[in-house]
């Protein structure tokens, strides 16, 4: 990787050369440290880093956290993971390959109207279902099997709270911040109607403060008044 830094190569293709590299392993923070060398300003560095990465690669950094968390749910059950407004495939490509091989089936969906976001770049899975009723690939699994998955859904996007509402399998998992661009309506209603639990992610440093990424997840068969 400091080859390719080293080639003059613009850091967001140094982040894709590196999934590439490790046939798309979860991104390490540490690749940060690239950027803390004497006489560089660190913070105002990786504040470019991030915004570059979340511009041209991926809007979520996929990190070891998130992996270590979805295979503590796996292990209770859950087969099938239906991603919905996956984007560049970037989730499927680090988690989806992986986890393919140990009998997970990971669906990675995008509503037709948003792919003209990601025109200008890079696609990591080259298998996105585009449809506008991403449930309905779950037809034949088992309600129990079954995790529906959300990166950074849109603040507009009610679309999302649609595909929700018509999920019927136990777990829902949501990675982003409430409080920014994430569609806030989706933690709200979730939280009324399940209990769940957060898992810290990591921080993305930013010109104006940055962004404390979280995983949440909610258990269907919890209701949010239950004491268990």
């Amino acid at each position: 990787m400091k080859e390719f830094f080293q080639r003059g190569e613009g850091k967001v293709n140094a982040i894709a050369y590196m999934l590439e590299r490790t046939e798309g392993e979860a991104v390490s923070l540490e690749v940060f440290d690239e950027l803390k060398k004497p006489g560089q300003d660190a913070p105002c560095m990786r504040s470019i880093y991030t915004i570059a990465f979340r511009q041209n690669v991926g809007f979520s950094m996929p990190v070891q956290t998130f992996e270590d968390k979805l295979r503590e749910i796996i292990d209770k059950k859950p087969k099938v993971i239906l991603e919905i407004g996956c984007g560049t495939g970037l989730y499927s490509r680090c988690f989806g390959e992986k986890l393919k091989a140990e009998g997970v089936k990971w669906i990675a969906t995008d509503h037709p109207d948003k792919r003209a976001l990601y025109e200008n770049m890079k696609t990591f899975c080259s298998n996105i279902e585009m449809t506008t009723d991403p449930v309905s690939l779950l037809e034949g699994t088992k309600p129990d099997d079954q995790i529906l998955l959300a990166v950074w859904p849109e603040a507009n996007s009610t679309y999302i709270l649609d595909y929700i509402e018509k999920f019927k399998g136990r777990y829902i998992i949501i990675v982003g911040e409430p409080g920014t661009c994430c569609a806030d309506s989706v933690y709200l209603d979730l939280d009324a109607k399940y209990k769940g639990e957060e898992e810290y992610l990591c921080f993305y440093e930013m010109m104006l403060g940055g962004v404390h990424e979280r995983m949440f997840v909610w258990d269907k068969h919890a209701p949010a008044d239950s004491d268990d």
